[in-house]
């Protein structure tokens, strides 16, 4: 016991000084939630599964980036850290979520703004990507006050990309036997392989500044594809694409490299809006596939292949 009144002395003496002579040396706590609304409710934690970028800005220059992993943070449970001197008065808080198929370019000096994310290429110079799963961007201003002040930050996310799906109902593909004399015939009938099935998805942007404006830059996406066996179709899961800035989709559908058929969306002006759901469904039974275009959930048109 007599050990323990020294410390404790020390300890009382400590946060008297806090209190009476330096009110700069009392650091508050800073206190981050993290709050995607979609159909009225919090869905952040059910929509990210990746850490998130956390960047901090004073006078329009990052001073702090930090990585938060979702099991540090919760609807209740918000991120909390002591402030330091660089957390006060007037902050900009800018948050991203993370995904690989992006590349964040933001330097520690790069003034809030000018950073940006650009989807990589599949090979350098293609013009060819893979796109994201899903992107979420968040940013709000704050008065931070004073060090020792307390902060209760929610920070509000919105959708980068819109959600995008492609299906294909395959038409069965028979194998060419060529015998003498140059005539062909079907040798056998099969389904092709998701690896036999390439999606090009045309006008959509290369990503997206700090600002969460679209760049000029044009890409084409080419989203993976998987078999569903109850079905029997071919798809691709659900995947983000940057805004379309003016530009209308195009689907290219290629089987095993060969080119099978085109839908031009300008003559129903669709275009790539973030926020919203576009599920593309193709039809191969038909000697000019078909594609049912659906918007949230609304059918809003049926094209016709180009070939």
């Amino acid at each position: 016991m007599k050990k323990l009144l020294p410390i404790l002395l020390g300890v009382t003496l400590l946060l008297n000084s806090c209190i009476k002579d330096d009110m700069d040396a009392c650091a508050g706590y800073m206190h981050i939630y993290f709050s995607y609304i979609y159909g009225g409710a919090n869905r952040f934690f059910e929509t990210v599964s990746t850490p998130t970028q956390l960047h901090f800005y004073k006078q329009k220059h990052k001073y702090r980036e930090l990585e938060i992993a979702v099991d540090e943070i919760g609807l209740t449970e918000p991120y909390r850290f002591l402030k330091s001197f660089d957390d006060t008065d007037s902050l900009e808080l800018i948050a991203w979520t993370q995904d690989e198929a992006i590349d964040y370019v933001d330097t520690p000096d790069t003034p809030i703004g000018e950073g940006y994310v650009k989807l990589k290429e599949i090979t350098d110079g293609s013009g060819i990507c893979r796109p994201v799963d899903d992107l979420l961007y968040g940013r709000i201003a704050i008065d931070a006050g004073l060090r020792e002040n307390r902060n209760i930050v929610t920070i509000p996310f919105v959708r980068a990309v819109c959600r995008t799906r492609i299906t294909m109902i395959p038409q069965t593909v028979e194998d060419q036997v060529v015998e003498e004399g140059g005539t062909t015939r079907a040798a056998s009938s099969i389904i092709p392989s998701p690896e036999d099935f390439k999606f090009h998805l045309y006008g959509t942007r290369s990503g997206v500044d700090y600002n969460n404006k679209a760049n000029a830059d044009e890409v084409v996406l080419e989203p993976q594809c998987y078999y569903e066996e109850s079905t029997g179709n071919v798809l691709t899961p659900w995947f983000g694409s940057f805004s379309s800035e003016g530009k209308y989709l195009k689907v290219n559908v290629f089987i095993r490299d060969e080119q099978v058929a085109s839908f031009d969306c300008a003559p129903i002006e669709l275009t790539s809006v973030p926020g919203n759901f576009i599920d593309l469904v193709i039809d191969g039974h038909y000697v000019k596939p078909v594609m049912q275009v659906r918007v949230n959930g609304w059918k809003v048109a049926t094209i016709e292949s180009n070939m």
